[in-house]
């Protein structure tokens, strides 16, 4: 799976005043070059993106998944489109753990995706995920479901409590320890506070398990 970025042109023509010698008429013209629609995200424009996810510059890769989103309309066979929504909620996330934005921005912007396809990235799968993140668990007493407890790099913020709804069970012990990409569609998001901490769910159905090799 390539990952990408993509870089945004804008350009503000500010305010030319003129005067004369009966009135004064200030003149203010501004023009935004428009988001040029693609096929596909380069795999420059996505490593752009990708290392920004990895710094955890929340701001910055919010942004250019933004972008990205408003330049690639229709899906393609890599399935950048799905993997950007989740990149795109996953940086908001990271603002509002990190108090740069708040949940009701990441409500407002997030409702939006609900029934769209979605994309996460690579993880490892494991029969016992007790005290374990960012690893594809079992849910217990419900085997036509995956979870995933996704945090940052150090642990330290939980971003999203992931579970994805399957149309058959999943064989966890035939695929311990292998890494495999999850995708569904997003059916509802929850959220509530714990110790003033923001807890968001993420709720996919039509899920479905792709292994690695």
């Amino acid at each position: 799976m390539k990952k990408f970025v993509i870089i945004a042109l804008f350009i503000l023509l500010t305010g030319v005043t003129s005067f004369s010698q009966t009135k004064k008429t200030p003149v203010k013209t501004s023009a935004i070059i428009p988001i040029k629609e693609s096929s596909e995200i380069s795999e420059i424009e996505w490593n752009e993106i990708a290392k920004t996810l990895e710094a955890e510059n929340w701001s910055k890769s919010a942004l250019l998944s933004s972008i990205a989103l408003k330049k690639l309309k229709t899906e393609n066979d890599k399935k950048q489109l799905a993997s950007l929504r989740y990149f795109y909620l996953y940086s908001l996330a990271g603002k509002v753990q990190t108090k740069t934005a708040t949940f009701a921005e990441f409500d407002k912007i997030s409702q939006a995706f609900i029934g769209k396809e979605f994309l996460m990235p690579s993880r490892q799968i494991l029969t016992d995920c007790t005290e374990k993140v960012n690893y594809i668990c079992a849910v217990k007493n419900d085997v036509l479901s995956l979870r995933v407890t996704a945090t940052n790099k150090t642990a330290t913020s939980i971003l999203f409590f992931e579970y994805l709804q399957l149309d058959a069970p999943f064989d966890f012990s035939a695929n311990n320890e292998k890494k495999a990409f999850l995708g569904g569609k997003l059916l509802k998001i929850e959220s509530d506070l714990k110790n003033n901490m923001r807890i968001i769910r993420l709720f996919f159905e039509e899920g479905n398990v792709e292994i690695t090799k």
